[in-house]
C-alpha cells in the first residue's frame, strides 16, 4: 500500500516510540521544525533526512522513505552490506528550486541508483548538452558531491551549479579576474568562458563519477 511521505514519517514516528522532537534529535536533526512541514505536507522527506534516518535505524529501507516504493523494513542479511542509494533527479527540478543543499523533492526522483564506488555522492543528474564534450556527452549522467561551501571548491575540477540566470550547468570553475565571480569554462572550445557573479550562484557540486550507455 502506498504512503505519503507525511504517512510514512507518522509511521516511522510510531515505530521509534518516540515523539518528533525526541526523533528529531535522535537521527541529528537541527530543528524539530523539518519533521512537522514534512507531516504537514509542505516538503517531502529529502535525501539527507533520509540518510540520517537509515544511519540510525539500518533496517529502515530508504527507498521505502523516499520514493514509498518497497517495504518499510529491509531484511537481516542486507544489514550487513549497508548501501546508500543515490537519487538520480530531474534536472529542471534543480534548476528551478536549487539551493546550496541542492532541495529537491521526492517527486523529483526519476530512479534510484546504487554504487558502491559512488558512495559519497549526494544526487545524479543527466547532461542535457554538448558544451563538456568530449569529457561528458548528452545522455550520460554524473554523480554529484553537494558543497555547502564555495571556499571549498575544487579549481579546474567539473561541477554542477544551478544559477539564477542560466539554470543548472555542468562547467569547470575557476577563480574569476573580477571581483565576486567565478568563472565556469566549458571543455568544448566552441563555448568561451564566462564570469558568473556569485552571488547568481544558487548551489555547487562537485561531479564524482560518471554513468555511460554506448
Amino acid at each position: 500500500i502506498y504512503m505519503t511521505d507525511s504517512e510514512r514519517i507518522v509511521a516511522l514516528k510510531n515505530f521509534t516510540g518516540l515523539n518528533f522532537s525526541k526523533l528529531a534529535k535522535e537521527i541529528g536533526l537541527n530543528t524539530v521544525q523539518t519533521l512537522y512541514d514534512i507531516k504537514n505536507g509542505k516538503h517531502g522527506i529529502s535525501k539527507e533526512v533520509a540518510d540520517k534516518i537509515q544511519g540510525k535505524y539500518l533496517n529502515i529501507n530508504i527507498e521505502w522513505l523516499l520514493t514509498g516504493k518497497g517495504e518499510m523494513f529491509i531484511s537481516e542479511g542486507k544489514l550487513v552490506n549497508k548501501i546508500s542509494t543515490i537519487p538520480w533527479v530531474d534536472g529542471a527540478a534543480i534548476a528551478g528550486e536549487g539551493n546550496y543543499n541542492f532541495g529537491f523533492d521526492q517527486k523529483d526522483i526519476k530512479e534510484l541508483y546504487v554504487i558502491p564506488q559512488f558512495s559519497g555522492a549526494d544526487f545524479m543528474i543527466e547532461i542535457t548538452g554538448d558544451s563538456m564534450e568530449p569529457t561528458y556527452k548528452r545522455g550520460d549522467i554524473v554523480a554529484c558531491s553537494i558543497i555547502k561551501e564555495l571556499t571549498f571548491i575544487q579549481w579546474n575540477r567539473c561541477h554542477i551549479i544551478t544559477t539564477e540566470q542560466r539554470g543548472s550547468l555542468c562547467k569547470r570553475l575557476m577563480p574569476s579576474d573580477k571581483k565576486d565571480h567565478i568563472q565556469i569554462i566549458s571543455d568544448n572550445p566552441a563555448y568561451p568562458p564566462v564570469d558568473v557573479p556569485m552571488s547568481d550562484i544558487k548551489g555547487v557540486a562537485l561531479v564524482v563519477g560518471l554513468v555511460r550507455s554506448e
